[in-house]
């Protein structure tokens, strides 16, 4: 399994979180800028797991390209596959090759491809036909259908992620159409899945 930094695992999560899988803008938390968080996504980017896209908004530009297009970063299927988190298939722009020459998958990690959020949000009635995740994210779904569902707490001992990688895991679902809430009863504060409104 491949190990990852606490910073480098936050990454990985914002971006599955993000509909078009996007790295960057780094999350506000972060402590890492400038240098550090540039060697912090070159290891990335050399290990894989995330993979270089043209085409990036301003706020998400890595860089330029040699004919000025702005190139993005966002996370690859191999990064999904290293935080535990299944990728939904959509297939974002057509990346970049890599430094050794190999072309690799980057997916969107919503439900729609990169540049429709401009369309505005869409509805969800109910969970995508075929949508029901297995694996990690499956445990993750199974806990939160309970009647008493599950506290972030229990969710990361169940899957043994870090809490950045179970919140983004939560929105997964919630892309998917998996109408996660989080409340509080009697003290408890857990994730469930939402009564449909009647």
């Amino acid at each position: 399994m491949t190990k990852l930094t606490d910073t480098q695992a936050t990454l990985l999560a914002y971006a599955a979180a993000r509909e078009d899988g996007s790295v960057l803008p780094p999350p506000e938390t972060l402590k890492a800028r400038g240098g550090a968080l540039d060697r912090i996504l070159r290891s990335l980017l050399k290990r894989g797991l995330v993979q270089e896209v043209r085409g990036a908004d301003p706020e998400a530009t890595w860089r330029e390209a040699d004919d000025g297009a702005a190139i993005g970063l966002h996370i690859t299927t191999v990064g999904l596959d290293t935080i535990g988190i299944e990728p939904s298939g959509v297939v974002s722009e057509v990346p970049l090759k890599s430094e050794d020459g190999a072309k690799q998958e980057v997916v969107a990690c919503g439900d729609s491809a990169p540049g429709s959020a401009a369309d505005g949000p869409s509805r969800q009635s109910g969970p995508k036909t075929g949508a029901r995740p297995k694996g990690k994210l499956g445990l993750v779904l199974a806990a939160v259908e309970r009647r008493a569902g599950a506290t972030l707490g229990e969710l990361v001992d169940r899957t043994g992620w870090q809490p950045h990688t179970t919140r983004a895991a939560l929105t997964q679902l919630r892309k998917r159409g998996f109408p996660v809430t989080l409340g509080t009863t009697d003290g408890r504060k857990a994730y469930r899945i939402a009564a449909e409104a009647s």
